[in-house]
This record gives C-alpha cells, structure tokens and sequence, in this order.
C-alpha cells in the first residue's frame, strides 16, 4: 500500500487554541486497515502522484472511501504542531463519509478547519463506527456537523466555533458519543439530537448558545451527565418524545436570561438527579405532560419557580431538591398534576414551598426556612443547624435519605427538608 502525506499550515489567529488530545493520544494506526496522513494546506483534489506531493484532507476523505477496510485518517504533527495550530480553509463542503470505520483524528497536532462562513457544514456522516476527534472546526454557515443514522459513532474533544446552524446534528442514530467537547456561539443548538438510542452525552461545555445547548427528541436509553451550559437564547436543556434517559450532574448557568433551565415535554422512565441550575428568571425545572419520573437531588437557584408541573404530569417523584432565591413558589403543581410525590425538598428564601393544586399527591416532610435555619445557606450548606426544630420530627417514608450509607436517615426519625443532617 502507497502511503500519502499531508500537512497544514497555521495562520497564526488567536483563536487557534484548540489543540485536541495531548500528544500521544491519537489512536494507534495499527487499529485500522489503512491509515492516511494529512500533510497538504491547500483545500486540494486531485489524483496525488507520490509521497512528494501528499494529501489534502478532501483527497483523504475521497482516497478512504474507496479503500476496503477501516480508515485513519490523521494530520502530520511537523506541519500541525500542537504548540501552533495550522488553518484550513475549505473551499467547498467535504464529500461525505459513507465508509464504515472511518476515522478523522487531529490528536496530536494543532488542526484548526474554517468554513470562512460560506453556507455549508464542515462533515456529513452516513455509516457505522465513525469517529470525529481533536479538531477546531469554525465559521461553517451551515450546521457543522450532521450525523445521519449509524452506529457506534464517536464525537470526541474537538472545538466548535461560532457557527450558522447546530454545533452537532444526529438523527435516527445509535452507540453514539458525545463527549469532551467544547461549543461556543452556534446561532441555533449547540446539540440537536433526535432518535438517539443507547447513547452518552458527557464533559461538553456549551457557552453562548443561540438557542438550546441540548434539544435531545424521540430518544431512548441515553445518558446526559457532567455537561455545562451557559447562557442560553432558549431553554437550556429540552428534551421531548423520549423515555429512559439520565440528566446527570449538569451545571445550567442562565446568567438571568429569561429561558427555562431544563424542560422534559412528554418524557417517562427518566431521572433528572445532582443538576445545579443557577440562576435565571424563568421557571428553572419543568414537567410537562411528563409522568413516572424521577427528580432528586437538584439545586435550583433563582427564577420564578424552582419546579414546576404541568399539564397531565403524574405519579413523578420529586425527592431531595433544594430551591434558593426564587422569586414565587419553589415547587409548584398545576391542575392535572396529579399522583406526585413531593417529599423531603427544602426551600429557601422564596415565598412560597411546595403550592399549586397538589390533590392526590403527596406531600411530605418538606421544609421552607430562611438563612438562619441552616449551617451556610449563602456556600449551599443547607445542612440543618443543631438545634434545628425541625431535626427527627419528619415522618418514616421509606425512602433512602443517605445514599452513601447503609442507614435510611440518622437519628429517631428523619429531618424535614433535602438533607438529613443529625
């Protein structure tokens, strides 16, 4: 097999930050069944005649769909030193990837690839065990990336800057992941995911979003955990249509925007746990149509109202939540809500705790308190001060209050309120 070269140049921008993998994390070529060197600057295609003419990273795309086997297809860190990141600049949208196993990996070099605003995307995927990892990729005035069905496919560590459209579109896609990204100022969604199955959205930062950082419709068995978005045009997190999916530790800072932290439309079977949501104006967690789901343990800051219900949301579990500084209600259940269990969740300095009509739901041993009811209310402390009226006067509910420990609570009988405290 002929092995082509090809390498790029930096411009030196100041946005050429991206540096993808540390060095020495690239993928070993001996994975695959032909590997393919980026060492061309030039948008280029042709038909290469030698090591001494290299490759382009259109020509290696073309080259890779015509091999039989898997592809690598990586960038030469002499011409893209990671200390100096090297600009592309297309000239066209790239032919698409349609090969199984094609690989595009920019670890290990400094590879910065700009669509110079022209109205079309950086890359289109149309097959299986696909992977995207260690690029810059800015300017596209189109969506950027477009997964279009497949398995197994891997979007992984690469910056997306300052696009027209979505950072990253799939549809009707399995096995994907998305993690370790970075997205800044896409003018429509950061992620748009729709039909994914089986997947993992993890360690994105999202920041300065045009519209949503995560839309995630008609999905099912995927886990969103440990992601970051700031401000955001419209609500932060919008998931619709879907069912068994995991919102994990993420971090929604709406820096007073008037959008609503994390919005579940018609969702069921899933579980919105350890989310920090600071602060907004809107209603900051939501229900809608939404029924046997689980939300606990999510600090909530700021807005209108911590968490809210609506439309024909039942038998959902409301367990463990702090709400701080809202404006009106901290838990607020609207007509045709009905069946909840609202137990064990603190409000702090709102107006209002757990309100709305709550009808055949159960609510129990909540707690509305102000600063001095707890350790730090202002450090997000709301452990219960000791002499606190309100320690082991809570009712037995059978349900675990300390997750890390074999008890349920300490003491005679639980607290009131998210922490169990003596």
């Amino acid at each position: 097999m002929k092995r082509f070269i090809l390498v790029l140049v930096c411009l030196g921008s100041a946005s050429c930050l991206r540096l993808g993998f540390e060095a020495g994390g690239e993928e070993p070529a001996s994975l695959y069944d032909f590997t393919w060197t980026v060492s061309v600057l030039e948008d280029r295609q042709g038909d290469p005649q030698g090591d001494d003419q290299g490759l382009s990273l259109r020509e290696a795309l073309l080259i890779a769909a015509q091999s039989d086997g898997s592809d690598l297809i990586r960038f030469d860190p002499a011409t893209y030193p990671p200390e100096n990141p090297t600009m592309l600049q297309l000239d066209r949208a790239l032919p698409s990837v349609r090969d199984q196993g094609t690989t595009l990996d920019g670890s290990g070099a400094g590879v910065v690839i700009d669509g110079g605003d022209a109205d079309f995307g950086f890359l289109e995927l149309f097959s299986d065990q696909a992977v995207v990892r260690g690029l810059t990729l800015r300017g596209f005035g189109a969506t950027v990336l477009y997964v279009h069905g497949g398995e197994g496919i891997t979007i992984a560590d690469n910056l997306f800057e300052a696009a027209t459209g979505h950072a990253i579109h799939v549809s009707d896609a399995a096995q994907v992941e998305i993690v370790d990204n970075v997205v800044e100022r896409p003018a429509q969604d950061a992620l748009h995911l729709e039909g994914l199955r089986d997947s993992e959205i993890s360690s994105n930062s999202m920041v300065d979003i045009g519209a949503s950082a995560l839309w995630l419709e008609r999905s099912e068995s995927v886990v969103v955990a440990d992601n970051t978005a700031k401000r955001t045009a419209a609500n932060a997190f919008e998931v619709r249509d879907s069912t068994d999916i995991e919102l994990l530790r993420n971090s929604v800072l709406l820096e007073d925007k008037a959008v609503r932290g994390m919005v579940l439309r018609a969702v069921t079977a899933t579980r919105v746990a350890d989310n920090f949501i600071d602060p907004g104006s809107e209603w900051m967690l939501v229900l809608i149509d939404a029924s046997y789901n689980i939300v606990e343990r999510n600090l909530i800051e700021g807005g209108d109202a911590g968490i809210v219900l609506e439309g024909d949301s039942d038998n959902n579990l409301l367990f463990q939540n702090v709400i701080t500084s809202c404006a009106y209600d901290g838990v607020y259940l609207h007509s045709g809500a009905d069946d909840n269990v609202v137990v064990h969740n603190t409000t702090h300095a709102c107006p209002s705790g757990v309100v709305g009509e709550l009808g055949t739901s159960q609510v129990q041993n909540n707690l509305r308190a102000d600063d001095d009811g707890f350790v730090d209310a202002a450090a997000y402390d709301f452990t219960l001060v000791p002499d606190s009226e309100h320690i082991d006067v809570g009712e037995d509910l059978g349900l675990d209050l300390l997750p890390d420990r074999p008890e349920l609570f300490l003491g005679a009988a639980p607290d009131l309120g998210a922490v169990e405290s003596y």
